[in-house]
This record gives structure tokens, sequence and C-alpha cells, in this order.
């Protein structure tokens, strides 16, 4: 748990288990003499404590002094110096430590030791999926951009390569140091050509601008809009230069192209929509990370409502298993 001034850091969680930092950055810390970072940590903080140093940092003036309180448990079980160097990197102006909470394990920051281990041997790392990939912008002064923290963590590491695949958007490529995109065409062109596709729907704007210079097979693509409070995707209209024919052709099979999904509902609210311009269109989708979440029992509406044929994937992150989703490329 945080607190900034008294007042609690509220941590919500995307699909995929990484997190959303909520918080009125802007009234607490302007005009105040000092910032007091309460910290009682759980799994996965010590990369949260990053984020929100971090943010904090970029508002304050030069006057203000950072103190951390740090609260936990079970010290025999922390390596006391690599601990105290991760706090000393912080640079806070006053630290107070209090001893009463239980200490759990944090995956991410393993890989800062796993690369310490390795100190100075050619290492290269390979993360097909990126986690905070959804958080790639700010769009107001109290969003905390946790993509351009983790990368910054991912790039002190000083990997000599690192190796992603279909990265949810040019964002992670220009914050990534000595980083290399593994192309999903050759995945997608198999998928194409061995089920006997007829063309391809790229669900939103952005989609068509990223993998349309990949592919040259007839498609069309969705006009949508985002309600960032809902988090829904709205679909207001379908462009498309295809000839009658393939657009009125029967069961025309369609192959939904994008890189990550959660629930579904996206695709869900988007394929019914296209569904009724055109009943004549069967539905696939292939998605390069699919999230275990789509099989929620209460939120995995997609999976249960019938809209799609079929659903590819690869093992970036999918770890389950279902008859409508087929894992077509192994990548670790």
């Amino acid at each position: 748990m945080f607190k900034i001034n008294e007042k609690i850091v509220n941590i919500e969680r995307f699909p995929d288990g990484t997190p959303r930092i909520e918080f009125d950055f802007e009234s607490v810390i302007y005009e105040v003499d000092s910032i007091t970072l309460e910290w009682q940590f759980k799994n996965n903080e010590k990369l949260l404590l990053l984020f929100i140093v971090r943010k904090i940092k970029e508002l304050k003036n030069e006057n203000q002094v950072i103190s951390l309180v740090l609260t936990y448990d079970n010290y025999r079980d922390i390596d006391a110096e690599e601990f105290s160097d991760f706090i000393a990197s912080l640079n806070f102006d006053n630290i107070e430590y209090n001893v009463n909470y239980r200490y759990q394990q944090d995956n991410e920051y393993t890989l800062k030791l796993f690369k310490d281990k390795l100190k100075d041997q050619a290492t290269r790392l390979t993360m097909p999926y990126i986690p905070h990939g959804r958080m790639d912008r700010a769009e107001n002064i109290n969003d905390v951009f946790t993509l351009k923290y983790f990368c910054e963590f991912v790039n002190a590491l000083n990997f000599d390569k690192v190796l992603i695949l279909d990265p949810h958007s040019a964002v992670t490529t220009d914050l990534l140091r000595n980083v290399e995109v593994k192309s999903i065409k050759p995945i997608v062109d198999k998928i194409f050509k061995d089920k006997a596709f007829d063309i391809v729907l790229y669900p939103d704007k952005g989609a068509y601008a990223k993998y349309t210079q990949l592919f040259d097979y007839p498609f069309a693509y969705a006009i949508k809009e985002r309600d960032w409070d809902s988090g829904h995707l709205v679909v207001t209209d379908l462009k498309h230069d295809l000839p009658g024919e393939i657009i009125n052709k029967e069961n025309l099979k369609v192959l939904i192209i994008d890189d990550i999904c959660a629930f579904g509902g996206t695709y869900l609210f988007g394929g019914k929509k296209v569904k009724e311009l055109f009943p004549n269109w069967d539905l696939s989708l292939y998605v390069t990370h699919c999230e275990d979440s789509i099989l929620d029992e209460e939120k995995g509406i997609l999976i249960k409502s019938g809209l799609l044929d079929r659903i590819y994937t690869t093992n970036s992150i999918f770890t389950k298993a279902h008859e409508l989703i087929e894992v077509v490329e192994n990548v670790f």
C-alpha cells in the first residue's frame, strides 16, 4: 500500500495484472513544502514504488523535500544489501524504516536480480509481451506513464538486445534501447492461407495503420470511438474498397487482426455491428497476445457469444486451453 501525504494511492489492475495508478497528484503535491511517501509493500511493489517516485519527481519543484517511510516485515527474508541499494538508487531526502510487514515475491524485479548475477556477460532479453503497454501515454497530469518508467527500468539493465513481439504501439520501441521487433507476418500469412480466409478486418484505425504495411490481402477496417471512462469501443462505420462479388460472397471468411485481447468485449460489440452490416461474413480473430482473462467465468463474454468461428493466438501470455482457441505460434 502507498500513501502520499497521508492520502492513499489507488492501484487498479488491468486484466493482465499490470497496474493502473490512480491518484490526484496535482492537488496533493503542488503548494506543499515536503512530500512524504509511505510504503507498506506487497507483490510487485518495488516497481510500483519506482513508477510513483518518477511521477512525483516530474511534478515537484526543486525546493520540495521527498521523504520515504518504509514498512516491512521478515527482514531476514530480504537481501539487505540488494534491497538497500535499490532504495538508495531512488535518492530520497529522508528515509524512515518501520518493521511490521511480511515480504512477498515481486516478479518483475526478479529480472534485475538475474541481470545482476550475469554482470557484464552479453545478455539478450526475450520479452514477447510488454507489460504496461496499454499505458503508452498520459491523458492528463494525474495519469502515470507506467510504460515509460518500465522501459527505463529495462534500459537500466543494459541488455545487449531486447526481443519483443507485436507491441501495442510504437511508443514501446521508441522507449526501449537495443530493441528488435519480431514480425507477426509469417504467423498471420500461414493462418490466412492454411485456413483459406477471404479478407482481413482491422478493428480500428490504429490496427489499420499498424498492419496494412505488413499484409497485401483484401481488407476492411472499422471506424471506432473509445469512451475513456468505460473503456468501451463503439463501431460507427466500416471502410473498404472491396468489390461487390467479395462483399456479398456467401460465408465470406474474415480474419480480424489485432495485438491484444483481455475479455473480448471490444470484438464482441464491434463484431455484432459488423454482422448487422454484413450477416454473410463469418468472423475469426487473430490476436498476438491473448490474456487468460478471455476465459473469465463472469467477464469472458466473447467466448460464450458464438460470434467467432475461431480465435488464433501465440503463447506470449496465454497459458490455458479452450476448444475455440488455437495457439499457432510458440514464442518461448
